[in-house]
């Protein structure tokens, strides 16, 4: 009888070990702020900025200093920061120049890419945070810097300015973009586009008439094969719970081919050749934070199916992101993340960037097996 309980006492101690081997990397979650795109600690000075009527304001994280200007003053303002510093502004204000269709906008295209070599000499970091987060971004900081007395529901531009600076130095987690080299008109976002409009008539054709081929066998044919080929390693293609159509595996089906009324199906295709997987990713599916109204497609990806994918993808991990049913919603706001959540959140997003990158090369496989016509957008137009 000893010897068996101590058989199974080894068991159970062997068991937990592998336990917590397979999830130490949620067990020690990164809480470094460096990412790619930048690392918060190597500054000397982290400013948020943001724009109002007429008027701008900005707050010095370390120093716990405001100010504010007019139009007319931000590259004196930017200039007087000290070299080393990153000034982090929504994207929207610094990142679109003013027209004589948009003049809303605070400079002109001269004056932004004048402002850019400016910050670029005085050795000044200048990043682009994508506004549709910034309220996100006021809600993490509201509950996670106390000290710092940000409103969330406070939708102004001193409050903005310190919640975005707060944020990239605690947190970091959305991703920021450089400022254009140029405002010329790039092809590739062109041909993007022209490829989104159109799967937005055959997801929208599809989600009327149906998914399981009464329109558009082809594209009903690939969005099966997807998930087939996938197997089960990630599952954000396979069909969830409760979907039997799939919209995901149709969604990155129909950026890749077209198909007419007839049943005729083409590929799409760049100056005589596929887009190679990461152009695509990047102005055809445009998956990233820093992009929010893309189409149908995307909508359907990240809005839709990432967050009860995120979910399925934590509850392996013995994570939960879902709330209470006593509680208002279905899934934890990203403000409320705990770092093992946070963490997860990450490890599931560069899970899906892979499969997706598989899903294209599947379709690709497709495509050229079917021997589908090319198809020039861009001559199209």
């Amino acid at each position: 009888m000893t010897q068996l309980l101590s058989i199974m006492q080894e068991h159970f101690a062997q068991v937990q070990r592998e336990n917590e081997q397979a999830y130490s990397l949620l067990a020690c979650a990164d809480r470094t702020t460096a990412r790619s795109w930048c690392d918060p600690s190597k500054h000397s000075e982290i400013v948020g900025v943001d724009f109002g009527r007429g008027t701008f304001w900005y707050y010095k994280l370390f120093a716990g200093i405001s100010g504010s200007g007019s139009y007319t003053d931000i590259k004196k303002v930017f200039m007087s920061f000290c070299p080393g510093t990153l000034i982090v502004v929504e994207r929207a204000h610094l990142a679109t120049p003013q027209t004589q269709k948009s003049l809303a906008q605070p400079m002109t295209a001269e004056q932004l890419l004048d402002l850019y070599e400016a910050c670029k000499k005085r050795s000044i970091t200048l990043l682009f945070f994508p506004h549709y987060h910034t309220r996100k971004c006021r809600e993490w900081v509201a509950k996670n810097c106390g000290g710092l007395s940000v409103v969330a529901e406070k939708d102004d531009d001193l409050n903005d300015a310190i919640s975005l600076a707060a944020y990239v130095a605690k947190n970091n987690g959305v991703a920021l973009s450089k400022p254009p080299t140029s405002f010329d008109v790039c092809l590739k976002r062109r041909f993007g586009k022209l490829v989104r409009e159109n799967a937005n008539t055959l997801l929208n054709a599809a989600r009327v008439r149906g998914y399981r081929g009464q329109v558009f066998p082809e594209i009903a044919e690939l969005a099966r094969t997807i998930p087939r080929k996938l197997g089960a390693h990630c599952s954000f293609y396979s069909k969830p719970t409760g979907d039997e159509d799939n919209k995901a595996a149709w969604s990155i089906a129909c950026l890749i081919i077209t198909e007419d009324t007839k049943g005729n199906a083409s590929r799409y295709v760049y100056n005589g050749r596929v887009p190679g997987k990461n152009s695509w990713m990047r102005y055809v599916l445009m998956f990233s934070s820093l992009h929010h109204r893309a189409g149908v497609a995307r909508s359907n990806l990240l809005k839709h199916r990432f967050p009860a994918f995120l979910s399925e993808f934590a509850a392996r991990h013995n994570v939960c992101t879902k709330l209470p049913r006593s509680q208002k919603g279905v899934y934890v706001p990203f403000s409320d993340f705990d770092d093992t959540q946070e963490q997860i959140r990450r490890d599931c997003w560069r899970a899906v960037r892979l499969e997706t990158k598989r899903a294209y090369n599947i379709a690709c496989e497709y495509a050229e097996k079917k021997g589908f016509a090319n198809l020039e957008i861009l001559g199209m137009s």
